[in-house]
């Protein structure tokens, strides 16, 4: 072997030395636990079947978890049936190489009922009176009932 091969060898193996050393020293982040705080009348394992389960998983940095809970904070956005919602990260001490962290989902549900009542006369079919109801999340489940109902008077 020459003398440059052997040099480049060399190179070659101390840097991958000094990449997979810098790899290793890093922190691995593991969630603990993953708490929510519901106010009003949503259930928490619906919450969970939508944004998922998180103990357990391991990030590499803290941009991964801001990430992680940014695309949760999405994802309870978008269901557009709370007042308020947040979910938030906070790191302990770390220990033997992992970092714990607790993630907190707050949400506080919106409007219970919302009636909307109408009325109008038509010279050929009468009065009508009637009201349109929606019921939001009903029984925590995210789900919606709209009812309605019709009162019709026929003119005389």
């Amino acid at each position: 072997m020459s003398k440059n091969a052997r040099a480049c060898r060399l190179f070659t193996t101390v840097l991958l030395a000094a990449i997979l050393a810098r790899a290793g020293a890093e922190p691995v982040y593991q969630v603990i636990s993953d708490t929510y705080t519901i106010t009003g009348r949503t259930r928490q394992s619906v919450i969970k079947a939508i944004i998922g389960p998180a103990e357990g998983r391991e990030f590499a940095s803290v941009e991964e978890i801001n990430s992680f809970t940014t695309l949760r904070q999405k994802k309870l956005d978008n269901l557009r049936s709370f007042k308020s919602s947040s979910v938030s990260a906070s790191f302990g001490a770390e220990e033997a190489g992992v970092v714990p962290v607790s993630l907190e989902t707050a949400i506080t549900d919106g409007t219970a009922f919302v009636p909307i009542p109408y009325l109008f006369y038509n010279s050929n079919e009468g009065f009508m009176a009637g009201l349109v109801a929606n019921a939001p999340n009903v029984l925590g489940t995210l789900q919606n009932l709209t009812a309605m109902g019709l009162y019709a008077a026929p003119p005389r």
